[in-house]
């Protein structure tokens, strides 16, 4: 009896044991189905994931297009259909789900205004990012059903940014269709300073050049911390900071004259991308100076002029001027052009007088024969010679002033064909000129004149000369890249009292009395004037480049570009 006491309780103890590893293979085998469900679970949210991305970066790039927020909401719907709906929902049950959708983080998160056909396809107030939330996607269990878990819920977020400004910005000035063909650039303050610095014709007399000011409104960029100003009030202000800063929202091409979305009705919304502008009318007393040398502020914001901002390239560092102590940009255009361009005419090649090498006082020129006379250097190069506008100025080659004389030839040969810049017409060259890459990564689609502050971008309008009077809107035809040569500080009637131009060297004074003055250089007067009003910038000028001058990945970059329109993705 014992025996079978003890032997019972031996079963006993053997039975418990047994019972043990019977829960434990139990347990084994639901944690495996489990795992099983939640590794489908964790697909399903990288599909989700996927999907989401993908759709929220098509739906940006709609709204950079053109498209308003409800074809961005439908474009973001449809394509996540395509991509999500495993569980077999057709696509009016899954604008259904998106329609009962609810995403309760958002507000805080700055998503405060909502699509019509879902609550969780959201915008910043200022339609600068957008938020997507997948509506839940009930995923059915396997064995998890066995314990009541009968589905998992999936679901995704993304958040992309619409906006990223193209290297160098757009100044908020505007080329008229008339100006379109040139090679040189002005912007005053007023019509007062008359510019008798080299290039004649640009600056001179009672005009305010051929840029006019757009009064493009501040549509708060996030990126930056801008303030939203959609007003036309503070018109220097604002003038300052698009000149610093570059035009804090999308642009893009209008179709003709009238454009669709005109910026100071368009603000603060960014999405569609503005296409039309209000003129500013009047002078600037200090919206020119603050941009571009002594620093832009209001409604919170500031920040150091464009010039200021100097590049990381080494050499850039060290092509520098002053303006009451503070150390500008003086990086010339010339010494953005690579050493070793070859000379010539056709496939692969550029004007001579465009070599990097020329604009070496050493350097020795290919003699040329122009109107039967052979010249061992170009005539614009000789001590006296007379341009187009009928001015007489000298070429110092020991000291390589007026290289901005140079520069305007060179962009005038590759323009018309002449290699020497001069001589008869031919086609326009097509090989790019400012390829320099001090970084030598060429996968990174940054070339060094995209890192000089000098260099922008404004609006080619379709109007062909600018409006005079009151404000008028003007669209935009196109977008030109310029570099902002040449700034002229202490002007009046009767000149200025000093001017700076990239990479010169300074002439002891500037000459007065406008184009009665000869021999004159595009950098003079004092090299660092006090800070007071009299000495304040008042114009600046600057050399427009031909897209084709530039590598195609600068244009695509640029405002209007192929790859302008990338949407960023950011959380």
């Amino acid at each position: 009896m014992w025996r079978l006491d003890d032997r019972g309780g031996r079963d006993r103890l053997h039975g418990d044991e047994g019972a043990s590893l019977v829960l434990t293979v139990i347990m084994i085998v639901i944690l495996l189905a489990f795992a099983v469900d939640l590794g489908m679970a964790y697909s399903a949210r990288r599909q989700d994931q996927s999907a989401v991305d993908v759709s929220a970066i098509a739906g940006g790039q709609l709204g950079l297009a053109g498209g308003t927020i409800g074809n961005m909401a439908n474009e973001v719907i449809t394509r996540s259909h395509k991509n999500v709906a495993y569980d077999g929902r057709t696509l009016t049950e899954w604008r259904a789900a998106w329609l009962a959708c609810s995403d309760p983080d958002a507000i805080a998160r700055g998503y405060t205004v909502a699509a019509g056909a879902s609550p969780c396809i959201r915008f910043t107030n200022n339609r600068q990012r957008m938020r997507v939330k997948l509506p839940v996607n009930p995923l059915g269990t396997s064995f998890a059903s066995l314990l009541g878990l009968d589905t998992i819920d999936v679901t995704a977020k993304a958040e992309v940014n619409l906006f990223v400004r193209p290297p160098g910005g757009v100044l908020p000035f505007g080329l008229p269709g008339i100006a379109a063909g040139a090679n040189f650039g002005c912007l005053k303050s007023s019509s007062n300073p008359n510019l008798a610095v080299y290039p004649y014709g640009v600056c001179e007399g009672n005009t305010t050049g051929n840029f006019g000011r757009l009064d493009f409104r501040l549509f708060g960029n996030l990126d930056d911390g801008m303030p939203t100003v959609c007003t036309n009030a503070s018109a220097d202000a604002r003038t300052a900071i698009n000149i610093t800063m570059g035009v804090d929202h999308p642009l893009q091409e209008a179709p003709g004259l009238t454009g669709d979305y005109l910026d100071g009705t368009s603000c603060p919304r960014m999405i569609p991308p503005v296409d039309s502008v209000d003129t500013q009318t009047g002078g600037t007393s200090n919206g020119i100076h603050n941009g571009f040398i002594a620093g832009a502020s209001g409604w919170g914001f500031s920040s150091a002029g464009r010039l200021a901002k100097l590049s990381s390239l080494v050499y850039a560092q060290t092509s520098t001027y002053g303006w009451s102590g503070m150390t500008l940009d003086s990086t010339p255009l010339w010494d953005l052009i690579p050493t070793g361009l070859v000379a010539g005419t056709g496939p692969g090649r550029v004007p001579e007088v465009c070599r990097r090498e020329t604009f070496d006082p050493s350097y020795v020129w290919t003699p040329v024969v122009i109107g039967g006379t052979t010249y061992s250097v170009p005539p614009w190069r000789s001590p006296s010679w007379t341009d187009g506008n009928g001015k007489t100025w000298s070429f110092n080659a020991a000291t390589n002033h007026n290289s901005l004389a140079h520069m305007i030839v060179c962009l005038d040969a590759w323009r018309t064909g002449r290699s020497y810049g001069y001589g008869p017409i031919g086609s326009a060259y097509t090989t790019p000129l400012f390829t320099r890459d001090s970084d030598g990564d060429a996968g990174n689609r940054e070339y060094d004149i995209q890192k000089v502050p000098r260099f922008a971008w404004v609006p080619e309008l379709w109007q062909y000369t600018f409006p005079s009077g009151s404000s008028q809107p003007v669209s935009f035809k196109d977008f030109r890249a310029v570099y902002v040569n040449t700034t002229y500080y202490a002007c009046n009637a009767n000149g200025c009292g000093w001017a700076w131009s990239a990479g010169e060297t300074r002439l002891s004074t500037c000459p007065s009395g406008g184009s009665a003055t000869p021999a004159v250089s595009a950098t003079c007067g004092n090299v660092n004037p006090p800070a007071t009003n009299g000495q304040r910038s008042e114009a600046v000028a600057a050399l427009l480049l031909q897209d084709g001058m530039l590598p195609p990945e600068v244009i695509e970059d640029g405002p209007g570009g192929t790859n302008s329109r990338q949407v960023q993705l950011i959380w």
